[in-house]
């Protein structure tokens, strides 16, 4: 009968030591787990500190973190894009711009009428559809490329900024009153003087003397693809989305993202 309890209790004794070892087990890895948490909690908090800051940053107009073009007073420099790609929501685009009315749309996107809330200045941003992988990409497509070869000039559309968000490019042109076909469709039944036709026209051959002299044919022009100012006396070039380099093998081929 002794014999029996001493083997039980020491049972009972192995029993208690092995889930006394197997609790420190358990409460080590509950440990672990706590300290990989509040690592992970840690990290994620220091994420949403570093992309708030990088983003008022950039509404303050300071440097991002990927490279760009801005023309500037008819002078084309490097420097950062407002985004990177897939970094910021598309929403974060208002934080540089007030939007205001959408001005027109086709194919190729939209455009948006909007104030630069860094200077006041009233802007147009074109919304390509193009999907993009890449800032390389974006800077390839035909658009911008042609207008960052052929730098200022007073009869072809100022491209002032280039930004990327979300496979998306946006284009921040000057901003122009409306296109030569949407002027006569306002001016309609009232057509047209001679000497209107004349300086319109002269200015529209400048522009593209301009660009044939820089090897390059716009390939789309019309009334829709000229943009008239305010005071209704200057006109200028717009939309070389079908624009080619003479140099090129075929004038009539290609396609909206050159090939280099």
């Amino acid at each position: 009968m002794v014999k029996d309890l001493s083997s039980g209790k020491a049972v009972i004794w192995r029993i208690w030591i092995w889930a006394a070892a197997r609790w420190r087990s358990g409460g080590s890895k509950l440990r672990g787990k706590i300290a990989r948490d509040e690592m992970e909690r840690a990290e994620e908090e220091k994420g949403i500190e570093q992309r708030t800051a990088r983003e008022r940053e950039d509404a303050e107009g300071g440097e991002g973190e990927s490279e760009g073009w801005i023309d500037r007073g008819g002078e084309k420099k490097k420097t950062s894009c407002f985004s990177v790609l897939g970094s910021i929501a598309m929403s974060n685009l208002t934080l540089v711009f007030e939007m205001e009315d959408r001005v027109g749309e086709g194919s190729f996107g939209s455009v948006w009428r909007a104030t630069d809330k860094r200077d006041l200045e009233t802007v147009a941003i074109k919304f390509l559809k193009d999907h993009i992988t890449s800032w390389e990409q974006c800077m390839n497509m035909i658009e911008i490329k042609s207008l960052l070869n052929l730098g200022h000039h007073p009869n072809i559309v100022h491209l002032k900024d280039v930004f990327m968000e979300n496979n998306n490019a946006y284009l921040i042109f000057e901003n122009m009153d409306c296109s030569l076909l949407h002027l006569m469709k306002r001016r309609f039944p009232i057509f047209f003087q001679e000497k209107e036709v004349r300086h319109y026209m002269f200015q529209l051959l400048m522009g593209l003397a301009y660009m044939h002299r820089q090897g390059y044919v716009h390939r789309d022009l019309k009334p829709d693809n000229a943009l008239v100012d305010f005071d209704g006396l200057h006109v200028k070039i717009a939309d070389l989305g079908m624009a080619r380099e003479v140099s090129e093998s075929s004038p009539t081929g290609g396609c909206r993202i050159c090939d280099d």
